[in-house]
C-alpha cells in the first residue's frame, strides 16, 4: 500500500462525527462546538487516510438528530450512514424517514458513574431490528462486563463502542478484558477507536494495546470495525491525535487480509453498504 493511502478501496470510518456552523445547528447547554471539524475538515482526513465510506453518530453536543441528518446528506447515501440517540421511541413515520435517510441504528451513552438501564437498550433493539440495523452501546469496561449476556440477547446485532472502555492498562487476564473477548466470541461486536480511553498513559496509540488487538482479532476477526472518532471532541486541542500515526499504529498490528476484513468487508456487512 503507497505511503498516500494507508487503507484499501471501500475502508469505512465506523465512528466521527461532524459540527457544523453552530450558528445553524445550536450546542446543547454545557456542551462545546469543535472548531475545524465541518464535512470539509472530515472529508480531507479521511482522504488523507483512504477513507470511502462513512459512518457518522450523534453526539452529545447536539439536542436532536437535525445536525447528524445534515452531515449525511453532505456525504452522500451512497457512501454515508448514521446512527443516532434513543432519546425517545421514533414513530412508525420517524423509522421509515430515518432508514431512508440512511439511518440504520441507536447509540446508547451510559457515563462514567451513570447506571446502565437496560430497559431502553432492550426497546431501542427491537426498533433496530425491525428496520434492519443495529444498536451501539458506550460504557465503562466493568459495568459493561455485568450486561454482556443481556446484550447477546437482544434481537440485533450490539456494537460495544471504543474498545469497550477497558480499564486504562488492562490486561488479557483482567475480569474486563476476559468478558470483552467472550462477548466477541459469542457473536458481539466491539469497535477499535479512540485507544487513548485504554492505554495506560492516555496515549493515542494502538502499539500499547498490541496484545489485546490480537486477541480480538483471534476472538472474532468477523465482528470488529474500526473508528477515527474525529474530531475527538473529549480531547483539548492540544491533545488531538495524528490521525495517521494513530491509524498507522493499528494497521501495523494486521495482516492484509484482517485489513480487508476489519476495515471493508466487516462494515459492508453490518452498515448494509452495496
Amino acid at each position: 500500500m503507497s505511503d498516500a493511502r494507508l487503507l484499501p478501496p471501500g475502508s469505512c470510518d465506523c465512528h466521527s462525527h461532524l459540527y457544523p456552523s453552530a450558528d445553524a445547528f445550536p450546542i446543547r447547554a454545557g456542551q462545546h462546538h469543535e472548531p475545524n471539524a465541518d464535512t470539509a475538515d472530515y472529508l480531507a482526513v479521511c482522504a488523507s487516510l483512504g477513507v470511502d465510506r462513512h459512518v457518522l453518530v450523534q453526539g452529545k453536543a447536539y439536542p436532536d438528530r437535525r445536525s447528524l441528518l445534515h452531515g449525511m446528506a453532505g456525504l452522500g447515501s451512497d457512501r454515508a450512514r448514521g446512527i443516532v440517540f434513543f432519546d425517545e421511541a421514533p414513530t412508525a413515520n420517524d423509522l421509515e424517514t430515518l432508514r431512508a435517510s440512511g439511518v440504520c441504528g441507536f447509540r446508547f451513552l451510559f457515563r462514567p458513574g451513570e447506571p446502565f438501564d437496560m430497559a431502553p437498550v432492550r426497546a431501542g433493539a427491537e426498533l433496530a431490528a425491525a428496520m434492519d440495523g443495529h444498536v451501539i452501546v458506550q460504557a465503562e469496561g466493568a459495568e459493561l462486563a455485568a450486561r454482556y449476556a443481556g446484550l447477546l440477547a437482544l434481537p440485533c446485532p450490539v456494537v460495544v463502542d471504543h474498545i469497550a472502555r477497558l480499564p486504562r492498562g488492562a490486561g488479557l487476564d483482567e475480569a474486563a478484558t476476559r468478558a470483552l473477548l467472550g462477548f466477541l466470541d459469542d457473536g458481539g461486536w466491539v469497535k477499535l477507536a479512540a485507544p487513548y480511553n485504554v492505554t495506560a498513559d492516555g496515549r493515542p496509540d494502538f502499539t500499547p494495546l498490541s496484545a489485546l488487538v490480537r486477541a480480538l482479532v483471534d476472538a472474532g476477526p468477523r465482528r470488529l470495525v474500526w473508528g477515527l472518532n474525529f474530531p475527538h471532541p473529549n480531547l483539548a486541542p492540544q491533545d488531538k491525535p495524528d490521525e495517521r500515526a494513530t491509524l498507522r499504529s493499528l494497521i501495523d498490528l494486521l495482516d492484509p487480509t484482517e485489513i480487508q476484513q476489519i476495515f471493508v468487508e466487516n462494515p459492508r456487512l453490518l452498515y448494509k453498504f452495496e
